[in-house]
This record gives structure tokens, C-alpha cells and sequence, in this order.
């Protein structure tokens, strides 16, 4: 029972009374994000989309009719005309699909801010911006600040609280931190909830889910898993009773399942951490491990820095794995130092106990998912981590230059704009072109396939093929003109060619 929470480890575990306390704070979160996705995506959303003429049948109402909307919603309409024909078309050309596909990105998009807000600011890593509390009249910390100092800001006409001018003023705050998840200007923000659904998704992360839920390492992966419950259930009932394939938007539900803490513990442990105990055989850091395998065939390893090596999860959903086997890194880092101390290793191996996180994110760890949805998640649980580690060796925040992590889904491939692209882009390069449209036809799958994917054999061969072509081109030339033009003749005119 107690594997099957999670919670094998004797550090983590406080007995059946423990577990149970967790199995209760699950079935809260569960509950409480099924509760406001189908409020977010099957009501406030759809009324959202409504009111810009954009009806749940994918029906639309000419905007020169629609006296409701000022010059900034008749922007919104705009934007939304050019997304929703992209949605429409990646549903197989129907409309009701295409904007059903849309709403439930917008709902999974502003559930999953509110969510990491209120998961930074329990951690202190940001001023409360989601608990509420009466001596703010019901508001939180910094939208109390932010009443007083800007009250006539608003985001639309229905904001006259200015929550949702703040709340955008926060996801414009933590734009350069964690871009993917909160820009502001990208296409899932075009509209906002209603301003009373949002006071209820607020009401809700304050009062449904204990707040010591949200310190929870795991939150986030349980919140992408409850989040795709009703899809996973329907896919499956499909594969049931209709014998159908699961392929298409269906495989990303299908396969979300949540791995659980110790058996995340225990690959972790046994490769990067494997690998450490293969270079440095007596090192005792092993002892950490409780799921360690101490009597494998570990075969000796020449020791070289950590930070060369690399851990990927191919399929890295909400980076559960990547969280884990960050804290593993942190410990080798530490375990280096002190070899170094001891002279046992050379000194410049060592990275200094401030830039250890970020090095962790720039060189060891690396993710892939055909969801871009998991990615955001990825990166922000790797913040978070990154964080409060930076918070807790005493140094302020410095972020990353880069971050390993790539949603597969390139679907831009299939357009008759890329095409288009390719087209004016390598006219006087008809080799070129073709290696380029092959790779293209080559990932055409990509979204389904994610890490599965080749493109360096598919390009090698691809190059090959081309330059066979352009060798017997070549061929042709000299055997017709060589009784014409002498050889430096021709192969100045090839190369000018």
C-alpha cells in the first residue's frame, strides 16, 4: 500500500496514518481540478468565446454586428479568427472540434498559472499573489498593492476589481522567467476567464486543496494527470468497444500515467547514479540511495566532471524523473567538492555551490515530450527546484542561459506556408530543396513519434540521395561536352553552375 503511494522510503514514510493523509490530499486536488476545468472549458470559455462572436459550433458572428466590443476586443477577434482556423484544421476540418480544442488549451493554460502561483508563493518565492485574506478585503497581498496604486486598470469592461489586470501583470512578471508557461501575448492568452470564474478558481486553490498540498514535489504531475482524466477514460472506452487505434491527439491523454516516487527513485538511482559509483567505487554517497542496487555488476569507470554528465527522459511529461534526478546531481556536486578538498580529483572539476542549479539545468538534465503542455510543466517544477535551492545555499536568483527541453510538435512542417517558404527560400537550390521538403516529409509525424524520431539518419540518407543525383548530373555533363571543352573548362562552368 505504501509503494503504491509513493512513499516507500523510511524518510518519507510516517505509517499508514501518513498515507492515508496523502490519499486524501490526492483525492482533494483531483476533485478540485476536475471541478474548474469543466467550468473553465465546458462554460466559462465557450461564453468567453461568445461574447467575441465565436460560437461553440464553430458558427461566427461578423464582428460589424457585435456593438459590444471595443477596438482592443476587436483585436482579440482577429487573433482568435487566424487560431481557430489552425485548431479547426488540425480536428479534421470540424469546426465544433476545432473550437473545443482551443477552449480546453486556454482552461489547462490559466488553471496551470494559478496553480504554479500559488505553488511559488507558498515556497516564499514570490509575494502572495492567490491566497486571499480578509484584512486585504478579500483580496491577496500584492493585488491589494496593486488596487491601490493602479485603480482605474483594468483588463475589459467587466474587470472593475482589476484582478484581471493584475493577474496579467503577473504572468508579465514572470515572462522572462518561465516564458513558456506565462507570456503573456501568446495565443491561449487572448481572452481571460470571466471575472467570476476566476474569484472562483482563487476561492477554490485557498479553501478545496490544503495548502501544504501545493510544497508537494509531486503537485504539478498530479494535476496533469487528473487534468486528462475524462480523455483517458474515453480512449479507452473507444479501444473497448470500438476496437479503435489510438493515434492523434488521443495518444497524449492515453499515455499520461504518473510514475510513482519509488520506482522514479530507484531508475534514477540506478543510472546516473550507477554511474557515479562506477567512477568512484568507494564513494559512500550511495548510502543515500535507498533503492540503490548495491550488488549490480557495476563495471569501473574513468572518473570524469558531473557536469559532463547528461540524464534524458524521452518522454519527460511533467518531469517527474528530471525533478528527482536533480537532487540526485546536487549530491554528486556536493560529493565532488569534497573529493576535490581531499585532492583526489582536480579543483577545477568543482562548481561552485551558487551556480550548481543552473548548471544542472544548462548541462545535465534534458527532456522531450509530444505535449507542449508537459514541457511547460517540466520547466516549471525544474524552477521551482532550482529555486529553492538557490534560496537555500544563500544566493539570489540567477536563471539559465539555456534549458534542455523540447516539445515535439512541429507541426508547422505540414503547411502550404512552409512549403511556400521552401519554395522562394531555395529556387536556385534544387538539391537543397529536396533534402529539405524530405526531412520535412520525414517529421510529418513528429507529434506522435517524439523522441522516437531519427532525423539524423533520415538526413544522412536523404544527402546521400542528393548527391548521387548531383554526381550523375555531373556524369552526363563531361561524357556530352568532353570532346567540346577541355576538363578545366568544365569544371569551372560546373562550378559556376
Amino acid at each position: 500500500f505504501q509503494a503504491e503511494d509513493g512513499i516507500r522510503d523510511v524518510e518519507r514514510s510516517r505509517g499508514l496514518g501518513d498515507v492515508y493523509k496523502r490519499q486524501v490530499i490526492k483525492r482533494a486536488i483531483k476533485k478540485t481540478v476536475l471541478r474548474l476545468r469543466n467550468l473553465l472549458e465546458k462554460e466559462d470559455i465557450p461564453a468567453v468565446l461568445k461574447q467575441h462572436g465565436i460560437f461553440p459550433d464553430g458558427r461566427r458572428v461578423s464582428v460589424d454586428k457585435i456593438t459590444s466590443l471595443d477596438d482592443t476586443g476587436k483585436f482579440r477577434r482577429e487573433r482568435l479568427e487566424e487560431i481557430l482556423e489552425r485548431e479547426i484544421k488540425a480536428a479534421g476540418n470540424d469546426p465544433k472540434a476545432g473550437v473545443a480544442r482551443y477552449c480546453r488549451e486556454v482552461a489547462f493554460t490559466y488553471l496551470n498559472r494559478l496553480i504554479a502561483l500559488r505553488c511559488m508563493e507558498v515556497r516564499g518565492l514570490i509575494d502572495e499573489c492567490i491566497k486571499t485574506r480578509s484584512d486585504y478585503a478579500g483580496r491577496s497581498l500584492r493585488h491589494n498593492r496593486f488596487r491601490r496604486e493602479y485603480p482605474e486598470k483594468s483588463f475589459d469592461k467587466e474587470d472593475t476589481d482589476g484582478i484581471k489586470a493584475f493577474l496579467y501583470s503577473v504572468f508579465r512578471g514572470l515572462h522572462e522567467d518561465i516564458r513558456i508557461l506565462f507570456d503573456p501575448d501568446d495565443e491561449n492568452s487572448i481572452i481571460m476567464p470571466s471575472l467570476k470564474t476566476l474569484r472562483e478558481c482563487i476561492r477554490s486553490l485557498n479553501e478545496d486543496i490544503p495548502e501544504d498540498a501545493f510544497k508537494e514535489p509531486e503537485l504539478i504531475g498530479w494535476v496533469y494527470q487528473y487534468f486528462q482524466t475524462e480523455e483517458k477514460k474515453r480512449v479507452f472506452e473507444d479501444v473497448r468497444t470500438k476496437k479503435k487505434k489510438i493515434q492523434g491527439d488521443d495518444i497524449v491523454p492515453a499515455t499520461s500515467l504518473y510514475t510513482e516516487r519509488y520506482m522514479v527513485d530507484y531508475l534514477v538511482q540506478n543510472s546516473p547514479g550507477a554511474i557515479w559509483m562506477e567512477m568512484y567505487p568507494d564513494s559512500k554517497l550511495c548510502k543515500k540511495w535507498p533503492y540503490f542496487v548495491k550488488d549490480q555488476d557495476l563495471k569501473p569507470r574513468e572518473p570524469r566532471p558531473v557536469k559532463n554528465l547528461t540524464f534524458l527522459d524521452p518522454a519527460c511529461g511533467s518531469g517527474h524523473f528530471l525533478l528527482i534526478a536533480f537532487d540526485l546531481f546536487v549530491q554528486m556536486y556536493e560529493e565532488e567538492a569534497r573529493l576535490a578538498e581531499e585532492g583526489k580529483i582536480p579543483r577545477d572539476w568543482v562548481v561552485p555551490k551558487e551556480k550548481i542549479a543552473t548548471t544542472i539545468i544548462e548541462s545535465n538534465l534534458h527532456g522531450i515530450d509530444i505535449d507542449l503542455r508537459s514541457v511547460q510543466l517540466t520547466w516549471l517544477v525544474l524552477y521551482l527546484k532550482m529555486r529553492e535551492h538557490q534560496n537555500s545555499v544563500g544566493v539570489p536568483k540567477v536563471l539559465p542561459e539555456k534549458v534542455n527541453l523540447v516539445a515535439a510538435d512541429a507541426s508547422l512542417l505540414d503547411t502550404p506556408e512552409f512549403s511556400t517558404w521552401c519554395e522562394k527560400r531555395f529556387k536556385e537550390e534544387p538539391y537543397s530543396l529536396n533534402i529539405i521538403k524530405g526531412i520535412a516529409g520525414k517529421l510529418r509525424n513528429l507529434s506522435e513519434i517524439g523522441s522516437l524520431v531519427r532525423p539524423e539518419e533520415d538526413l544522412k540518407e536523404l544527402i546521400h540521395k542528393e548527391k548521387q543525383r548531383l554526381l550523375s548530373a555531373w556524369a552526363v555533363s563531361y561524357t556530352h561536352l568532353r570532346a567540346h571543352e577541355t576538363s578545366l573548362h568544365l569544371v569551372c562552368r560546373l562550378l559556376l553552375e
